[in-house]
C-alpha cells in the first residue's frame, strides 16, 4: 500500500474469516437435542420443559439434552426413546 491509496474499508475486511469464526461460536452454543418419552400417563400430562415444549397426548417430544432433562433421566421420570 503506497501512501496514495484509499484505505481499505474495515467493514469489508477478512469477511471470509470473520464469518467462520462466529459460526465455529454459534456452533459451540448449540445445545444436542434428545428425543423422550414420559415415564407414566401422569408425567404426561404435568411434565414440562420450560425450553423445550410439553408432552402430546401420544409418542415422544424433543428436548435440549441440559442439566434439567439429564436429572429428569436419572430419576426415571422420562426416558429416551429407542430409534
Amino acid at each position: 500500500m503506497t501512501p496514495g491509496d484509499p484505505a481499505p474499508d474495515p467493514k469489508s475486511t477478512n469477511i471470509p474469516a470473520k464469518k467462520s469464526r462466529l459460526e465455529a461460536i454459534a456452533e459451540g452454543k448449540r445445545v444436542p437435542m434428545v428425543r423422550v418419552v414420559p415415564a407414566s400417563e401422569e408425567i404426561r400430562r404435568v411434565l414440562r420443559h420450560p425450553r423445550g415444549m410439553a408432552f402430546r397426548s401420544s409418542g415422544s417430544v424433543e428436548w435440549p439434552r441440559d442439566k434439567l432433562t439429564e436429572r429428569w433421566l436419572r430419576d426415571g421420570s422420562i426416558t429416551t426413546e429407542e430409534s
